[in-house]
């Protein structure tokens, strides 16, 4: 398995999908439907823990936590979502490499 620790070039697209969309809760930090996504996208990284903020994503495995920030995009999207206006699947890449430990 190739941990977070491992991951100075990867970069990692992320499908929000329509039952994302569905499924998701709004204001909730581990269920929102960008949180569904990246832990579906990072689960064979070892990633178990993911928490969305507007701007950015804090993710954890056994090797650490790390923060991430969104591109300005993903941030207008979660904020339409959480204001319950209709919102579309998209996606995002995260950059591993830009990552930073928080551990």
């Amino acid at each position: 398995m190739v941990g977070v620790g491992d991951h100075a070039e990867i970069n990692v697209r992320v499908a929000v999908t329509q039952n994302d969309i569905e499924q998701g809760e709004r204001h909730k930090s581990y269920a929102c439907p960008v949180a569904r996504a990246i832990r579906r996208a990072l689960r064979k990284r070892g990633i178990g823990v993911v928490l969305v903020e507007v701007d950015y994503v804090d993710f954890a495995n056994e090797d650490g936590k790390w923060h991430c920030p969104f591109p300005d995009r993903i941030a207008r999207w979660i904020e339409r979502y959480d204001a319950s206006e209709p919102v579309k699947p998209t996606w995002f890449n995260i950059s591993m490499s830009e990552a930073t430990c928080a551990s």
